[in-house]
């Protein structure tokens, strides 16, 4: 009896998704799903909806319905997949396509959409149609370029946002993790935003610690990044913006992650101060500022030598 209720809800929705009644197909799936979950989800969803009952739940027959539920949903599933498979990789249809796209990408993933549409997570959905935007966005960057390789992979971000949380960091060798690790990888080599890049980069290695480039991308955009901020602060300097210079280099270190060049670029920041307060008649602040300097670069040329400055500055004015 189980079996079969299990399997009507299973048919009834493999039918309503074909008809394109994905309302319907929604609800007897959902069936499947919480069946799959265990009693403590099913008796949640039961008080939600303030469905009472008078019989004892059984661990047991509790325990097998979820194992059947499951077997069901997977099936299920795997239909979908293969269905999509097959016309990914529908010959005629990529003789069709521009020359340098290796599968009938689209409407495969149109067949995977309308089941993500439903919100009935599955594994094995978003993990194929993340593995197709990869490919379709790696292809769309040897034939148009990085612009192009962004847009289709922002199609794809949120396929992974919800994989991510369904997967395992740890698991740094499994399929998921590889293909994961490959968006992420994508996504950060085409940001336009450094910062951002370096945030998506490191969740790339995070995902798999030796993916391929990964490591020498991360290091160009954090070079990037401290050249941008090597370039705010001169300007900021130039109008005596010190403490925006100061709060430009606190927001940016966190992603150069080289503090050699962020103290060397502070203590740049305190020395043109106190050389400011110098022209100004601010003796003590200038001492202050440029022993900060010193602290933070006490081998940088530029700021022994504006040390050399203030301390003439001062005399002559005595």
């Amino acid at each position: 009896m189980l079996q079969s209720i299990l399997t009507h809800h299973s048919t009834i929705s493999k039918k309503a998704f074909s008809a394109g009644d994905h309302q319907q197909a929604a609800a007897h799936l959902r069936c499947l799903t919480l069946c799959l979950k265990g009693k403590q989800a099913l008796l949640q969803e039961l008080k939600r909806y303030h469905i009472t009952y008078a019989i004892e739940v059984n661990e047991s027959r509790m325990h097998q319905a979820s194992a059947q539920a499951e077997d069901l949903f997977e099936s299920w599933v795997a239909s979908l997949v293969a269905e999509a498979e097959r016309e990914a990789e529908n010959a005629e249809a990529i003789k069709k396509l521009p020359e340098g796209i290796r599968k009938n990408y689209q409407p495969a993933l149109k067949i995977l959409h309308d089941f993500l549409a439903l919100e009935i997570p599955s594994k094995r959905v978003l993990l194929n149609a993340l593995n197709w935007y990869n490919q379709w966005s790696y292809d769309l960057h040897l034939l148009h370029g990085e612009k192009v390789m962004y847009d289709k992979l922002q199609e794809a971000k949120p396929i992974a946002d919800q994989l991510h949380v369904l997967c395992d960091k740890k698991a740094i060798y499994t399929r998921e993790n590889q293909i994961l690790a490959t968006f992420y990888n994508y996504y950060g080599f085409t940001h336009d935003d450094p910062q951002k890049a370096i945030t998506y980069l490191e969740e790339s290695i995070a995902w798999c610690p030796n993916y391929i480039g990964a490591e020498e991308l991360l290091q160009s955009a954090r070079q990037v990044v401290l050249a941008q901020l090597d370039q705010k602060v001169t300007a900021l300097l130039k109008t005596y913006h010190f403490t925006e210079a100061l709060q430009e280099i606190q927001d940016a270190e966190p992603y150069i992650q080289n503090p050699k060049e962020i103290n060397i670029l502070r203590g740049i920041v305190y020395a043109a101060k106190a050389y400011w307060c110098g022209l100004r008649g601010l003796h003590s602040e200038a001492r202050t500022n440029i022993n900060t300097a010193l602290q933070y670069a006490p081998d940088e040329e530029a700021i022994q030598e504006m040390k050399q400055t203030i301390d003439r500055l001062i005399r002559y004015a005595q």
